[in-house]
């Protein structure tokens, strides 16, 4: 039996009617969500489903572990990402509104800007455009991001004229957006922001679809609620209608910090407050940090309320160094002195994966990566493995089966064909299954003397793999065992055998995880493809390492010991949030707040005082403004500096 707070239990145990929860970092958020879903589960009457919706696939994850005990949950509850339930909504009921078959998604911006490259080089007056453009691969990513905001903001492009207006940009790119999506559909394919703008648009064109969601999710419980968007909330909206009233909002404003994403907290505070009319109810215990880290974390953000006795002392300290690989160096070897002498508040031996390096941007962990790397610590940069493959065999095997899954799909085509080297390969419209375009395809590579002899080797175990890829009844253990076991027999370099079958072990486990998560009557090549574009299948970084990761990475986790660094003017806060000033600033603080309440117990603030920068000079730093918010006071090391000064002055 899972002990909760009074405000807990109350939250638990709440009836029918709207909640919002306002959830402080460390106060037990997760907790309540999980056990308010399982309390309506064993405790309401009725034949129903609850319908919880987090904003990441590892959140999603540890919702579902922590409710595997309830019998057969699968079917008795959704838990997943607002992604994964809308491509649902769309993949079962997108023949309302046009869509005969399943679209695929296409998932890599790379993929859609080369759609708008298409689109600018169809024709001479859109070339002519892009021509006269001094940065053109700039200006299409600008044109992509003009697109995407509008389906953010579901608008169609309805108010496009026939012919692009050159003196005007407003009416150019509506024209791009409209032959974009039309590029798109003639694939059958739509992009992430489609997932949600057509659920969208089946609900609201088709009210009895929403209606009949209504009644199959009596109780609809959303998990970061502060980092929905305009699109995400009205999903939401569109299906609750005006009737339902069953609608649980947990979060906490102070770590929204998805602006980029045009997420806001006011969707959750003002919004659905204004819509619903909902009870509110702070949870204002702390469960998670020791009591200097909340020190800190109160100072950044004066309305983090904290109730309760904080039997942790912990530590909460900041340090300046001469330059960033000062900096690293003592973050290093910090890290090594915890792991093996420990820290009297911390219980047992600091293992590396209590471990986490947080930063603001990628970049400002070089230095500690090969610090990290030169004294053997473990260590990962994401939080799941990666999706991509390495090899160009197992490159080509998924660009084929994204033609098998659909033959329409120009896009992979043209990857596929550069990849074995042949631009002016001819494909006959009268080929509509995939496997015949591939064999198609491999029989001009087999006729090209120019390409190399691999592709030769290649054709014969992937034409066989391929075979195994029917969409309703994949055999993909199969076709991975095919590609095993030439790899085995025939790649004799060493190296080029053990990329390759880390690729095949990698999409093994995205299989694996598919077929754990889905029903067997359902399954589907392009079912499973799109579950791997949203991510569901990919498996989470559990070894035991150090994370090194970027704020907004981190975001949902916690550590008993946690480094921030690169804590300087311009660089946490970002520069352009500084220029900008206002929310964007604000966001900034709430990543430094994220940041901070990472920490259960230790918590290591620094930043260099010189930086060096991409062109070779060093750049004097200021402290970071959030430093004197944090009320902190920054210990410096004199022996350290004059080092630099020396070693700078050599030079």
């Amino acid at each position: 039996m899972i002990r909760l707070s009074e405000t807990q239990r109350k939250i638990v145990e709440h009836g029918d009617g709207s909640l919002l929860v306002i959830a402080g970092a460390g106060s037990g958020k997760t907790l309540v969500l999980t056990e308010r879903i399982r309390y309506l589960l064993t405790n309401k009457t009725g034949h129903y489903r609850v319908l919880g919706l987090t904003f990441t696939n590892k959140a999603a994850d540890e919702m579902r572990e922590r409710l595997e005990d309830i019998d057969n949950i699968d079917n008795r509850a959704f838990i997943g990402t607002m992604h994964k339930f809308c491509m649902e909504v769309v993949q079962q009921r997108g023949n309302a509104i046009g869509w005969q078959t399943i679209p695929n998604v296409f998932s890599e911006t790379d993929d859609l800007v080369q759609i708008v490259s298409d689109v600018f080089r169809s024709t001479p007056q859109l070339t002519a455009i892009l021509e006269t453009k001094e940065n053109p691969k700039q200006y299409l990513q600008m044109v992509y991001q003009y697109i995407s905001q509008q389906k953010r903001n579901l608008r169609e492009p309805e108010w496009f004229v026939e012919q692009p207006d050159l003196s005007d940009d407003a009416n150019l790119f509506a024209y791009v957006y409209r032959q974009y999506n039309d590029t798109l559909h003639a694939q059958n394919a739509i992009d992430f922001d489609d997932i949600l703008f057509l659920t969208y648009n089946i609900f609201t064109q088709r009210p009895k679809i929403a209606d009949m969601h209504r009644r199959l999710y009596k109780y609809i419980c959303i998990d970061e609620s502060q980092d929905l968007n305009f699109a995400q909330y009205n999903v939401l909206k569109a299906m609750c209608g005006v009737q339902f009233n069953n609608l649980m909002m947990v979060g906490d404003p102070r770590q929204a910090i998805y602006g980029f994403n045009d997420a806001s907290s006011d969707f959750m505070c003002k919004e659905f407050v204004k819509d619903f009319s909902p009870v509110t109810i702070e949870l204002v215990e702390n469960y998670r940090s020791s009591q200097a880290v909340i020190d800190i974390a109160r100072n950044m953000e004066p309305d983090f309320k904290m109730e309760g006795i904080i039997a942790i002392s912990g530590e909460a300290e900041a340090y300046c160094f001469p330059d960033e690989r000062t900096e690293a160096e003592w973050v290093v070897k910090n890290l090594e002195k915890l792991n093996i002498h420990g820290h009297p508040d911390i219980d047992d031996s600091i293992a590396w994966n209590r471990c986490a390096i947080l930063a603001r941007n990628r970049y400002v962990t070089k230095h500690i990566e090969v610090c990290l790397a030169n004294r053997n610590i473990p260590y990962y940069i994401r939080l799941s493995s990666a999706q991509e493959s390495e090899s160009d065999i197992i490159k080509c095997f998924e660009l084929g089966i994204r033609l098998i899954i659909n033959p329409s799909d120009y896009i992979h085509l043209q990857q596929l064909t550069k990849l074995v080297g042949i631009n002016n390969i001819k494909v006959s419209k009268e080929y509509q299954d995939g496997n015949e375009i591939l064999t198609n395809i491999f029989e001009q590579v087999r006729d090209n003397d120019s390409l190399s002899e691999c592709w030769n080797e290649y054709e014969q175990p992937l034409l066989e793999s391929w075979r195994m890829l029917a969409d309703n009844n994949p055999k993909f253990t199969k076709a991975l065992d095919i590609l095993e076991k030439y790899t085995k027999q025939d790649i004799t370099d060493e190296q080029q055998k053990e990329i390759i079958m880390n690729d095949i072990i990698m999409w093994r486990d995205h299989w694996k995880k598919y077929l754990g998560s889905s029903n067997y009557s359902a399954r589907s090549l392009a079912q499973f493809w799109n579950q791997v574009a949203l991510g569901t299948t990919k498996t989470h970084a559990d070894k035991n390492a150090v994370a090194l990761l970027t704020v907004h990475n981190s975001k949902g986790l916690e550590f008993d010991v946690v480094f921030i660094v690169g804590m300087c003017e311009g660089v946490f806060p970002d520069y352009r949030a500084v220029q900008k000033s206002g929310k964007d600033l604000l966001e900034e603080q709430h990543n430094a707040f994220v940041a901070i309440t990472r920490s259960r117990r230790l918590l290591y603030i620094s930043y260099p005082e010189y930086r060096e920068m991409p062109w070779g000079d060093m750049k004097f730093q200021l402290p970071s403004r959030f430093l004197g918010k944090m009320g902190i006071t920054i210990k410096t090391s004199s022996l350290d500096r004059e080092n630099f000064i020396l070693k700078n002055l050599i030079k």
